[in-house]
């Protein structure tokens, strides 16, 4: 009669460092899903609220979108492409 998890033991006997190497990556795949879902999970139930903004009068704020015209006439198309990274307003406008 043979002993339950024969298999495993023969590997971990035979083949250590396998062993190891297999261990090591299910341990940090398991970390990278729990890491996943941490974030996800703060995604969805975390909401702050508007408070930097919610005292000021005016708030100014530069467009996100880059107006593409192509065409003239009544073959004349207005596209909007959003920019890469956030568009800042000029500092002599804070004053």
């Amino acid at each position: 009669m043979t002993r339950p998890n024969g298999l495993a033991r023969a590997a971990l006997r035979f083949k250590p460092a396998a062993f190891a190497g297999t261990f090591v990556a299910l341990m940090m795949s398991a970390l990278i899903v729990t890491a996943c879902g941490v974030l996800l999970e703060t995604g969805l139930r975390a909401w702050v609220p508007p408070q930097r903004y919610a005292q000021a009068p005016v708030v100014a704020a530069a467009d996100q979108y880059v107006r593409v015209v192509t065409g003239s006439g009544e073959d004349r198309e207005e596209e909007a492409v959003p920019l890469p990274d956030t568009a800042r307003l000029d500092a002599g406008l804070a004053a």
